[in-house]
């Protein structure tokens, strides 16, 4: 949406490196990011539907919560 890429650019023009999770290479969101992950799901219920896209979606964001839980318990020692 317009607000999603208008959060991504303005933290960009802050200096975050930014992250887009998309359904297509194509998106404004995706060629806007630093770094892209593209999720790639053929099927859908209905047209307009994207129920398996966002799992997907939200498969990539607990892959990444994991890392970043696992290299903070390693840095930490505990």
């Amino acid at each position: 949406t317009e607000a999603v890429c208008s959060a991504l650019e303005r933290a960009a023009s802050k200096g975050a490196t930014t992250i887009g999770i998309s359904g297509t290479r194509n998106s404004r969101m995706a060629r806007t990011a630093h770094i892209s992950l593209i999720s790639a799901c053929a099927g859908q219920l209905m047209p307009g539907d994207h129920t398996y896209e966002r799992a997907a979606q939200l498969g990539i964001i607990d892959i990444l919560f994991a890392g970043v839980a696992m290299k903070i318990r390693a840095e930490s020692n505990v």
